[in-house]
């Protein structure tokens, strides 16, 4: 039967640790990234974080990888992503 899982590293993480890897890892500087707090909600997450429970239970799903090494991951796989499209 079809489900929904969450595949995660479940570490605890803010939006802005992310951007600060993603940024560091594409050898961007972070003069590109700036907050614009005119604009955020109030109700913007500030923390994120994933529970992987339900896919241990259900077919023994444990995490390998850190989230230092999913950004990195994430980072490396644009330019091959973008020579499919």
């Amino acid at each position: 039967k079809p489900d929904d899982f969450i595949i995660c590293t479940g570490e605890l993480h803010t939006p802005r640790e992310f951007i600060d890897l993603a940024f560091k890892e594409a050898g961007l500087s972070e003069e590109y990234c700036r907050e614009n707090t005119d604009i955020k909600r109030p109700s913007e997450v500030s923390i994120l974080t994933g529970n992987f429970t339900k896919a241990t239970k259900a077919f023994g799903y444990k995490s390998k990888t850190s989230f230092e090494q999913l950004v990195k991951i994430m980072i490396n796989e644009v330019p091959r992503l973008q020579t499919l499209s």
